[in-house]
């Protein structure tokens, strides 16, 4: 009985004495999608209100993990203990309100959480929000679109695809280059829609 109770104590120091070894578990990173402000306010685009909607994505991107792939891109894989504050297309919506609004294409600019009642909505899908930490970039590939409530009228449509080189190799540098491609694809849209 005495040897049973010390082998057992004799296990138990061994195994907490190993868990020790192996130093402190992972801690998560978090990211704030951090849009660059417009390059400057314009005249209204559009007369009324905009709501932004949330964006659509594929089941990967509408998790917290930020992404990753290699090679030809196929496969997709999240950072392990890399994550967004929230779900980006959430992110992204929020981000997308902001930047229109410092813009000045309407006002005012809201999302669908503050209820405020609006002539045109904005709605939009991303494909692509990922890290190419082989290459040194981001890759984006988003399209928005604008529609007139009554009578139901496509404003403007466009898709922005494109990549983004990171400063540095880490999660955190792809980040802040997602935030900064998301705000090339603003640019766009709206040069876009101002020569429409």
């Amino acid at each position: 009985m005495n040897r049973a109770r010390l082998a057992a104590l004799a296990l138990i120091a061994l195994l907490a004495g190993l868990a020790c070894a192996s130093g402190p578990a992972p801690r998560d990173h978090f990211y704030h999608l951090v849009v660059p402000g417009p390059s400057g306010e314009g005249p209204a685009l559009i007369e009324g209100g905009l709501e932004v909607e949330r964006l659509r994505a594929a089941a990967t991107t509408r998790g917290r993990a930020l992404l990753h792939s290699r090679g030809d891109g196929v496969e997709v894989t999240p950072y392990r203990h890399h994550l967004w504050t929230d779900p980006p297309t959430l992110l992204a919506q929020r981000e997308i309100a902001r930047w229109l609004g410092a813009r000045g294409v309407a006002s005012p600019v809201t999302t669908t959480e503050m209820r405020a009642p609006a002539g045109h909505v904005l709605r939009g899908r991303i494909d692509r929000f990922e890290h190419r930490p082989d290459e040194g970039v981001v890759r984006i590939d988003v399209s928005l679109a604008i529609t007139r409530i009554d009578p139901m009228t496509q404003v403007v449509h466009g898709r922005f695809a494109f990549d983004e080189p990171t400063e540095g190799d880490s999660p955190e540098a792809a980040a802040e280059a997602l935030g900064r491609a998301l705000g090339r694809a603003l640019e766009g849209f709206v040069a876009q829609w101002k020569g429409a």
